[in-house]
């Protein structure tokens, strides 16, 4: 990643911060804005830091990191460093959750020598067990509002319709992704359509990148115990968005939650604005309303949810790039030399 194009998405994401802070202030009020953000319960919030941190960074670090071991010895600090890079540049790139995953790939070349095509391969290895996870829970957050008494008369029939509506797309769209990626013969397809002068080398690394993901993923007790992982990697997503509405006083129930953040993270994969700031919250707001939740309580949850998803990880992401060249093995120092 060029560093021109860091800094023209740090400025976007500056500036795309502060326009949604005036709109929830000047939509809320500024002054019930800043009250709300100072009335936070600080135990709710920190419980909030410790799923995004805890849970969601440190478990998926795990993750990562016994997928690769399948093919390269590799630490849990190498998986850590690469992952929180790779939400750096996922937070300053358009397309939250895509723009990052090659820089992925990058670090750990540079920390262990394993090639581009196998790195990446584990990535998307890590990547194919979320989209299972994200439409599982789709599905059982869509079935528990349709069970829950109290959440389903909170629905209009429009609003029924609506989720409804983006909770298919959202499932669709990750199939789809994935069919392309697991089908060898349609990844082909597409390369051919590549300028002649780069076919030849884009199917050499398809054939690495997809044996990568075999040897990932062809152990099934691992998948079974990588996909429990899954489960409390994107519980923690949902207990953060908790957390944060209790932390001002307001009970979501976990249902309507899982059904924004499913939705969202289709939405965030969108190209439109570095991470999809903006894109996300606007989304978050429409789709919290129509459960009944206050202006003010989304406006709250929406500012909170940045500073940690966003910033708290831009500034750790940032603080680890110097830490990229430390520890490196004497394969990767020694290709370095040659």
């Amino acid at each position: 990643m060029k560093k021109s194009s860091t800094k023209v998405g740090f400025v976007i994401t500056v500036a795309v911060t502060l326009v949604i802070f005036y709109l929830i202030a000047k939509y809320v009020g500024f002054e019930k804005t800043i009250k709300n953000l100072e009335r936070a319960e600080l135990s709710y919030v920190i419980l909030a830091i410790v799923s995004q941190f805890g849970l969601n960074i440190g478990i998926r670090a795990l993750r990562w990191m016994l997928i690769m071991r399948k093919s390269v010895e590799i630490s849990y600090v190498d998986s850590f460093l690469a992952l929180i890079v790779g939400v750096l540049v996922n937070n300053l790139t358009p397309g939250a959750k895509v723009g990052g995953e090659p820089v992925r790939a990058i670090v750990i070349k540079r920390r262990r020598g394993i090639t581009i095509p196998e790195g990446f391969g584990t990535v998307i290895a890590d990547r194919l067990l979320d989209f299972a996870i994200i439409a599982i829970l789709a599905i059982i957050g869509y079935i528990g509002i349709l069970t829950v008494e109290e959440i389903k008369s909170s629905l209009s029939r429009e609003n029924h319709i609506l989720i409804t509506f983006l909770l298919f797309v959202t499932i669709g769209f990750y199939s789809i992704i994935a069919y392309i990626v697991l089908n060898k013969k349609v990844a082909e397809k597409v390369i051919k359509k590549f300028p002649e002068r780069y076919i030849s080398r884009a199917i050499d690394a398809l054939e690495s990148f997809t044996n990568s993901i075999r040897t990932s993923l062809k152990d099934k007790k691992l998948v079974f115990f990588l996909l429990i992982l899954s489960i409390f990697i994107w519980f923690s997503d949902i207990l953060r968005q908790y957390f944060l509405f209790k932390s001002i006083g307001v009970d979501v129930g976990i249902f309507p939650i899982m059904i924004v953040v499913c939705i969202t993270i289709m939405i965030s994969a969108i190209p439109v604005t570095p991470g999809g700031i903006g894109v996300v919250e606007a989304f978050e707001a429409l789709l919290y309303s129509t459960f009944g939740i206050t202006k003010e309580a989304i406006g709250t949850m929406i500012i909170l949810d940045m500073f940690i998803v966003r910033w708290l990880m831009i500034a750790v992401g940032a603080s680890a790039i110097p830490l990229i060249e430390v520890g490196k093995s004497e394969k990767t120092k020694q290709n370095g030399k040659d």
